[in-house]
């Protein structure tokens, strides 16, 4: 992607770079009760910057991490926009193999690096550091809120209260959230919808204690064994999951979007980004549609044992399995909780005592693109990148969406402003200087369009 002329967004530049380097640092990791006063800091920080800039604020801490509600009005008349952002993270460290602080913004080779740059403070700063200088310029056509949450990256515990008791409070005539990124063909894409999200702890214990495995080795249940034999009771032929009702509500996909998502799936550029070797899809369906509109469960860790250098020869007394399920729009995920609960107590031997846990839930969420504000955004889109941005289902999850959805009932335009290789959650998160300086200019003329 090329960006033509930036000097009409340098003063946007150069705000957004001073911004995000300040909220850059703290470390706002959402997952850890040790990140607290991090957390708390950072809420403080953007209240501070919010005020500064004029508008009116609100912090709520009785929904767990703080929650900032800001207002600016410019006109009673004028459309109001509220933008969504989340200022918490995942974790991160340089033991993990980064190549700089991931807690200290860097740019290297055309890329700001840092935790969070692409998730998801990069992306709503755009929006906060064009609307600073908009108002110091009088150019602002719109009536801004900003809701901005720190429990996103742990499921958004918190903000569906918060929706039920301030949903007055969030009154306006259009959503607008940037939490996801560009297509693998460099295009800017509308999301349509986002998958639920539903994650569970097991835990198996086959002992009070390990075990020598030379004097018990063959004679005593083993729960890595346990734990591998229920996993592969788990998953069917393509994948698919051997769960009761897993699949008994999921909508089939129209023949319509198979085709279109099939013309822009490209499976060379999908195996570069993702470093793997192989593409996994169920029969007639391509990735782009795999992980936008059907469901899965993944393990997305495992404990157990000794792995440090040498062997320590013993068998291990318990396991712990992390699972993750993504649900699409119609599945309950309380009832696929309930399912998931009945296989594994189906699934475990007796002689295996076993503790399942869940933390949180969201459903997914399916919506349509309104009439009124989407064509002049798309027609916005179109003059900036100078390509028609395509619609799409993200396969992440996004937890406000369905709080919108069934509290705000107000539309959503959810854009996407990074790179699709900006390794969200992983080592080396990036956001590419080009694709930032172009969503500066998108936003600016965004929000000094009037939506007539």
């Amino acid at each position: 992607m090329k960006v033509n002329d930036h000097s009409n967004i340098k003063k946007e530049f150069e705000t957004y770079k001073e911004l995000l380097t300040k909220l850059i640092k703290f470390k706002s990791i959402s997952t850890d009760n040790i990140y607290l006063g991090e957390i708390s800091g950072a809420a403080d920080w953007l209240v501070e910057t919010l005020k500064a800039a004029n508008f009116s604020v609100e912090k709520y801490t009785d929904y767990g991490n703080p929650i900032i509600l800001a207002e600016y009005q410019v006109d009673i008349n004028a459309p109001t926009i509220i933008i969504y952002g989340h200022y918490d993270v995942q974790p991160a460290s340089q033991d993990d193999g980064w190549a700089t602080d991931p807690f200290e913004l860097n740019i290297i080779a055309g890329k700001l690096i840092g935790r969070g740059v692409a998730d998801n403070k990069g992306q709503f700063l755009i929006y906060l550091a064009t609307i600073i200088n908009l108002i110091k310029d009088a150019k602002l056509a719109v009536n801004i809120k900003f809701l901005l949450e720190g429990n996103e990256e742990s499921g958004s515990e918190g903000l569906e209260s918060f929706f039920k008791v301030h949903n007055p409070d969030l009154k306006g005539d259009l959503w607008l959230i940037s939490d996801s990124t560009f297509t693998t063909h460099e295009e800017p894409a509308l999301e349509l919808g986002a998958r639920g999200n539903l994650n569970a702890t097991l835990i198996l214990k086959t002992a009070n204690h390990a075990l020598h495995s030379g004097m018990y080795g063959g004679t005593v249940p083993n729960p890595i064994h346990e734990a591998a034999k229920l996993i592969a009771k788990l998953f069917g032929p393509e994948d698919k999951l051997n769960l009761a009702n897993f699949y008994t509500v999921v909508e089939e996909i129209p023949q319509t979007l198979l085709s279109s998502n099939s013309k822009l799936a490209n499976v060379n550029e999908y195996l570069a980004e993702t470093t793997t070797k192989t593409v996994f899809s169920e029969a007639n369906v391509d990735y782009l549609t795999q992980a936008g509109l059907r469901p899965t469960i993944q393990i997305t860790g495992i404990q157990s044992g000794y792995v440090g250098q040498g062997y320590r020869n013993e068998i291990p007394n318990q396991i712990q399995i992390k699972f993750n399920l993504r649900l699409v729009a119609n599945q309950d995920a309380l009832k696929i909780k309930a399912d998931f609960e009945t296989y594994i107590a189906n699934n475990i031997a007796k002689y295996v005592d076993y503790q399942l846990d869940f933390t949180g839930y969201d459903n997914g969420v399916k919506f349509n693109l309104d009439k009124k504000y989407t064509p002049q955004i798309k027609s916005i889109v179109k003059e900036i990148y100078h390509t028609e941005p395509v619609e799409a289902y993200s396969g992440g999850t996004l937890p406000v969406l369905a709080f919108i959805e069934q509290y705000a009932k107000l539309p959503v335009i959810a854009i996407g402003l990074a790179n699709s290789d900006c390794k969200m959650h992983a080592v080396g998160e990036n956001f590419r200087l080009d694709y930032l300086e172009n969503g500066l200019k998108f936003t600016k003329r965004l929000l000094t369009n009037k939506f007539n």
